[in-house]
């Protein structure tokens, strides 16, 4: 498979006077930390259940708790703060400081769900689902925040916000997501699948399964073999 943006990328270098031999692009939420890991708590906490992150079998979580709860299950995405307070992913921060240090550009591409909008209304019996004016919830600002606190070797300017990730250029995108996977998959674009529950279903030689699997394969693409041997 080529690696397809790095003549884009060698005038990006041009222009901005840098000297980048590749641009790696890592979703954020359960690859950079490890969102669900919170999540499957507040869901345990607010429903009384017992999941663990191996019940974690389904992209859909309405899939995975009993129907009463249904697509309740996504009510807790609205409540303020709940990207901005998760465990980085092991080895994430001296694993992008190493990327960093050897000349490759780090971008970040994470598809945020909704937050609340000026004089939304909400409707619901929960009190979070009815924040006011001082508890809104911003879940882009709570990421860049995060990323901000976590992994501030990547600036601002290189966070990116979308569903369509297939869109932005990069050499290598690194993701959870079952749906992005494939998609990226018939596009003939490069992307390693960071390991899930939810995603063991696909068959592929592209599955790691931390961050350092993930620079080890970064390292045997860009530094070690010749660009296009993807």
């Amino acid at each position: 498979m080529k690696i397809l943006n790095q003549s884009f990328l060698r005038q990006q270098n041009e222009v901005f006077d840098t000297d980048y031999m590749a641009t790696i692009a890592f979703d954020l939420d359960d690859v950079c930390n490890l969102f669900n890991q919170r999540y499957v708590g507040i869901l345990n906490d607010a429903f009384g259940l017992s999941l663990t992150m191996e019940d974690i079998t389904e992209w859909d979580l309405t899939k995975i708790v009993p129907p009463h709860i249904g697509p309740k299950v996504y009510d807790f995405f609205k409540q303020p703060g709940l990207f901005r307070y998760i465990e980085p992913a092991p080895y994430v921060t001296e694993v992008m400081q190493r990327l960093t240090d050897r000349g490759f550009d780090i971008i970040i591409i994470s598809d945020p769900p909704s937050g609340h909008a000026h004089s939304d209304i909400m409707a619901g019996d929960e009190p979070y689902l009815n924040p006011g004016e001082y508890l809104r919830s911003n879940p882009c600002d709570d990421k860049r925040a995060w990323v901000t606190e976590h992994l501030p070797m990547i600036p601002q300017s290189n966070l990116f916000f979308g569903k369509q990730k297939f869109r932005i250029r990069f050499d290598l995108l690194i993701d959870d997501k079952p749906e992005t996977f494939e998609l990226m998959q018939n596009f003939g674009l490069p992307i390693l699948l960071m390991d899930k529950p939810y995603n063991r279903h696909i068959l592929t030689d592209k599955r790691i399964t931390n961050l350092l699997e993930a620079e080890e394969k970064i390292y045997e693409l860009f530094l070690f073999a010749a660009v296009g041997s993807y």
